[in-house]
């Protein structure tokens, strides 16, 4: 069983309890903030804030800075608490089918979870400027998200885009993804967010017929009609 305090900036911990009559297994003595913790297989993913920077401006001098903590994502062996690798950024996704830790942002970066070695380190080209948000990779790819709530493929290789997408509806409403998934064929499932004036829906779209639609074609990004 595991048990954690995660609300205070500072002193948190993390216990990993017997669920035979609960007597501790471990813990773990936080001096900062836990901002977030997940659990895959025998691991346990943090995600890391240490407001060790003290600040310099005029009246405040010689206080914690409580604005711009150091964020890293740190991995632990579940079974003993000990700490396997960590990473100086926040991550995004666990691809728990690939077994991979993904971060975002202009790199993408994709790190084995057992390891923390680095499998992809790639700068995403042409530069997005909504964002790149990793949710699921193959073994060529990377899938993502923006901030504007498009869709796309990168290589991993070359961080080249392959392309990128907007779902609009039957009224030519844009609309948000809640869930996708990638199918063994190529193709996508979508899953819009719920409650929009239009309606929900869920449909299998395939990347390679709708490419004539890709905001990103031959490595150049198309601007919008209206620009």
């Amino acid at each position: 069983i595991l048990s954690y305090q995660n609300n205070e900036k500072e002193n948190n911990w993390i216990k990993c309890l017997n669920p035979n009559g609960g007597d501790e297994i471990w813990n773990l003595e936080l001096p900062w903030h836990l901002a977030r913790l997940e659990t895959f297989n025998s691991f346990i993913v943090l995600e890391y804030h240490a407001y060790e920077r003290i600040r310099t401006d005029k009246g405040y001098e010689g206080k914690i800075d409580l604005y711009h903590p150091n964020i890293v994502t740190i991995v632990l062996n579940g079974y003993t608490g000990q700490e396997i690798w960590r990473y100086p950024n926040g991550y995004i996704k666990i691809d728990k089918n690939f077994n991979s830790v993904l971060f975002g942002g202009e790199m993408f970066i994709e790190i084995e979870l057992n390891t923390g070695q680095i499998i992809t380190e790639v700068r995403v080209k042409p530069h997005n400027i909504a964002g790149g948000i990793p949710h699921f990779t193959d073994k060529r790819n990377i899938y993502y998200l923006t901030n504007d709530h498009s869709f796309g493929k990168i290589n991993k290789i070359t961080g080249e885009i392959q392309w990128e997408f907007q779902l609009l509806d039957e009224k030519g409403q844009k609309r948000m993804l809640s869930n996708w998934l990638l199918l063994g064929n190529g193709n996508l499932v979508l899953q819009t967010m719920l409650n929009h004036p239009n309606g929900d829906f869920t449909c299998i779209f395939n990347p390679e017929e709708n490419l004539e639609y890709s905001k990103v074609k031959d490595g150049i990004r198309i601007p919008p009609p209206h620009a």
